[in-house]
């Protein structure tokens, strides 16, 4: 439950985008390293991370600069955009839903069993990665006693 609770969270917060709109939006919005989402974790964003924001920063500036060196910069961020909205969109526009918890919740063995939707996730992303997403209310939930990054 504390997963589908939005709370100024904002991962959760996309579930309550029109699925229909959600991908649109993420395409003009998809990643927390945007200029402007940087900007705002400096002001906004616990001190503690800002040694972490500023390596990841860096390391982004310097994959960019090589790629361009290579004259492939174009090609790589058309890739990584397409790639971050497919990511966002099922990791945080169906997986916060309740409509998709709910899913969820009627299979009665308790391990979240979806028929169709899982076997073809275990051949898009593989059933770990699958796992993390049908399970991510965890995270939420338990935050704290699993170190989760938007607790700490």
């Amino acid at each position: 439950k504390a997963g589908l609770e939005h709370n100024d969270e904002w991962d959760a917060a996309w579930s309550a985008v029109p699925l229909w709109r959600a991908p649109f939006s993420m395409a003009l919005y998809p990643s927390q390293f945007g200029f402007f989402d940087v900007i705002r974790m400096w002001w906004e964003g616990p001190r503690a991370h800002w040694p972490e924001r500023i390596a990841t920063n860096l390391v982004y500036w310097l994959q960019c600069f090589l790629a361009h060196k290579m004259g492939v910069l174009k090609e790589i961020t058309v890739t990584s955009h397409a790639c971050s909205v497919i990511g966002w969109f099922l990791f945080h526009a169906c997986t916060h839903r309740e409509s998709f918890y709910a899913l969820m919740l009627r299979d009665p063995s308790g391990k979240r069993y979806i028929p169709v939707i899982d076997e073809a996730m275990h051949l898009i992303i593989g059933p770990a990665r699958w796992l993390e997403c049908k399970w991510h209310d965890v995270h939420h939930a338990f935050a704290s006693s699993m170190m989760a990054l938007s607790i700490r």
